[in-house]
């Protein structure tokens, strides 16, 4: 970030300042952490679901925060700004630097596949533009922001990746990043804990592209059943992606290895590529193809684009492997739902190995009263799939997934459940053996990794 003047700060957020307020003192970053927060930075007193920034004014500033932004009037002095929402404030800096700094913004949603397609676009952008991009979870109002008041002032290019669990939230994250162009992975079913439907769901990631001008460009999934739906609702120049409908980027002759990665034709308009990348399964196939797709825009030396596929690696978390004493043990524990289970035991169910396929399932949260339904087709595609064994992390969907596996036919004594991460670890350790793969999967909130790691260091003993 570039050092923004305290008056910079106070103007855009509409704040008001007491007598001493010095509208030239210069600030290194932005913190909504206490303990954090560095020397220099400004601190916005945030407000969340279980904390309010304004408890730890005095905190950040005896750690050398130079100026602080809080809600009200709780708090005077020459350094403090006070403005009606911290939250607000924050998203109105942020858009006030991001018009300040104007990089081309890619924004990026989806059900699946969001942090992939943002993680292979940016590397594919970098090293040509200087590209920033948002890391970890940074997706929502709080870490969006924070992503653009982070990046440098010679950013380029903007890569986010955009989250949202109800409608509406698109809307104001795109306000906020003014993106040049939008992508759209897919639609599923995902947080359906807060829609009543998928066509729901498709209203509310199209917010990304409705508005767009006749001069930016959504890259839209042309195999995905709302693709029609998405194209009515932006006057945004279209670029289709796709493997079975016909599209600007189309995947050709695929040749998907298990948990290790892929081989297709990129068909981009006629020109043909060859790719080859680490990321396994054909949903990742999907992701190369949007980001490559958005790439092109900036980029059109496919050939280029190409070799910097080969160097591609998974986020963590997803369908990370590591063989440890000749078990396989592949962690795609970050989150969960349907269309990411099944394409998991997909790539389960396709490994050539001499052991036995093993599936730990945490479970998947948010899918309100259909939850049911999917947990079913979860436990009839373990049998599908011809899972060897089950261990689940015990909840109400699990139950019903392990019942479903066991009524087509799965062997009750090669079904476990267990109540927590540790037992997990020691379930496995009691019968998981050479050659085996164990394949970890659940909502983010069931913390699988925690029973990875227990794993991992138990095979190590």
């Amino acid at each position: 970030m570039i050092l923004l003047t305290t008056g910079e700060i106070q103007k855009a957020v509409n704040g008001k300042v007491s007598s001493g307020f010095d509208p030239k003192e210069k600030n290194s970053g932005i913190s909504t952490d206490s303990r954090t927060i560095k020397k220099g930075e400004a601190f916005f007193a945030i407000k969340g679901e279980k904390f309010d920034g304004a408890e730890f004014v005095d905190d950040a500033l005896k750690n050398g925060a130079s100026v602080v932004v809080i809600s009200g009037n709780k708090k005077k002095g020459k350094n403090i700004i006070n403005v009606s929402n911290a939250n607000k404030a924050l998203m109105a800096l942020a858009l006030y630097y991001r018009k300040k700094i104007n990089p081309k913004v890619c924004g990026i949603t989806g059900s699946n596949g969001k942090t992939t397609t943002k993680d292979v676009l940016a590397m594919l952008l970098k090293d040509i533009y200087n590209v920033t991009e948002n890391k970890g979870s940074f997706n929502n109002e709080i870490g969006l922001p924070l992503t653009i008041l982070n990046m440098a002032n010679k950013t380029e290019i903007l890569v986010l990746e955009m989250g949202m669990s109800g409608k509406g939230e698109l809307d104001l994250l795109k306000k906020i990043a003014l993106p040049d162009v939008g992508i759209i992975t897919n639609v599923g079913p995902a947080h359906l804990e807060y829609f009543s439907s998928l066509k729901e769901i498709a209203s509310a990631k199209a917010e990304l592209i409705e508005n767009l001008a006749e001069d930016k460009t959504a890259v839209l999934n042309a195999d995905d059943k709302f693709y029609d739906f998405f194209k009515s609702r932006t006057k945004a120049k279209i670029i289709s992606f796709g493997i079975t409908n016909k599209s600007d980027f189309m995947a050709e002759n695929i040749n998907l290895i298990p948990f290790k990665g892929s081989k297709f034709v990129l068909n981009a308009s006629g020109k043909k590529i060859k790719i080859k990348t680490s990321l396994p399964g054909i949903h990742n196939v999907y992701n190369i193809l949007a980001a490559t797709a958005a790439a092109s825009i900036f980029e059109n030396n496919l050939n280029l684009l190409a070799e910097k596929l080969e160097k591609a690696q998974p986020p963590k978390m997803r369908l990370e492997g590591v063989k440890l004493k000749g078990i396989e043990i592949v962690n795609d524990a970050y989150n969960a739902n349907p269309n990411s289970v099944m394409a998991g035991l997909k790539e389960l169910g396709n490994y050539g190995t001499g052991g036995r396929r093993i599936f730990v399932f945490g479970g998947m949260l948010e899918l309100g009263n259909d939850s049911g339904v999917y947990h079913k087709k979860i436990g009839e595609e373990i049998v599908r799939q011809k899972i060897d064994y089950l261990v689940v992390k015990e909840s109400d969907g699990t139950i019903i997934t392990s019942n479903a596996a066991l009524k087509r036919g799965m062997d009750i004594n090669k079904i476990f459940s267990a109540r927590t991460n540790e037992e997990i670890a020691d379930i496995l350790l009691s019968f998981i053996k050479k050659q085996d793969i164990v394949l970890f999967k659940g909502s983010r909130a069931v913390k699988l990794e925690e029973a990875v790691e227990l794993l991992k260091s138990k095979i190590k003993k």
